[in-house]
């Protein structure tokens, strides 16, 4: 079977990609198109803040936060809800996470806080 998305749908695993080429800095918002589950969704990331990371073994690294949401038909599908701190360097390296996720219409994973260890 063969679908047809158009010019630049992006799969879940390539979109964090796609986001970190953007020019991240406080104000800045994009909307990108992701096929999952069968469906196409916008997926909506809004840069809120500049935030210094204490890493412990980095030490302070400049960050800036981004609150990512996926829109289906113009309206927020409720999959989730969290912040991802990324360097504010130019390869927007993800530094932590904190939120919560669903991956499939049955299946919720709540509380999820990530942090980069090396």
């Amino acid at each position: 079977m063969a679908f047809d998305f158009g010019p630049f749908v992006h799969a879940t695993f390539d979109l964090f990609y796609a986001v970190r080429t953007l020019p991240l800095e406080p104000g800045f918002t994009v909307r990108l198109p992701v096929y999952a589950n069968r469906k196409i969704y916008a997926f909506h990331v809004e840069v809120v803040r500049r935030e210094t990371v204490d890493h412990e073994l980095l030490g302070p690294l400049e960050a800036v936060v981004l609150r990512p949401h996926d829109l289906l038909d113009g309206e927020p599908t409720g999959n989730g809800a969290g912040e991802v701190w990324v360097r504010r360097d130019g390869r927007h390296v993800p530094l932590r996470l904190v939120g919560w996720f669903r991956t499939t219409d049955h299946f919720r994973v709540g509380g999820i806080r990530a942090e980069l260890v090396a």
